[in-house]
């Protein structure tokens, strides 16, 4: 897969492209990312579109605002459910998991 991760932006430059790489865990596998990107990155990086799972219905739900309003980014970190990747930034060892539990279908 290709990498997506921008590595020059035109307001911020290049020094995102010198942060060093960490490795978290989704779902049990080792990812690649970069110490402090959020985790909503992370995962459109690397080829998950969607991102938790309704345990009731199996479907998968997306990045829909980006900015922490919606919470269809919601996944559980180190145990913690309910954490919107699109507001968390990456720490090395993190542990994420895409499944969530009925508790969450109740913010749909």
């Amino acid at each position: 897969m290709a990498n997506l991760r921008l590595q020059y932006h035109p307001v911020t430059g290049e020094g995102f492209a010198q942060v060093p790489e960490v490795v978290i865990e989704i779902d049990g596998r080792s990812v690649a990312a970069r110490e402090g990107e959020c985790l909503a990155a992370v995962f459109l990086n690397n080829g998950y579109f969607e991102g938790r799972h309704v345990d009731s219905s199996g479907k998968g739900k997306g990045i829909y605002c980006g900015m922490g309003y919606c919470h269809e980014c919601a996944v559980t970190v180190d145990g913690v459910e309910n954490i919107r990747s699109c507001l968390t930034p990456v720490r090395k060892g993190m542990k994420i998991s895409l499944s969530q539990t009925n508790q969450n279908e109740a913010m749909e």
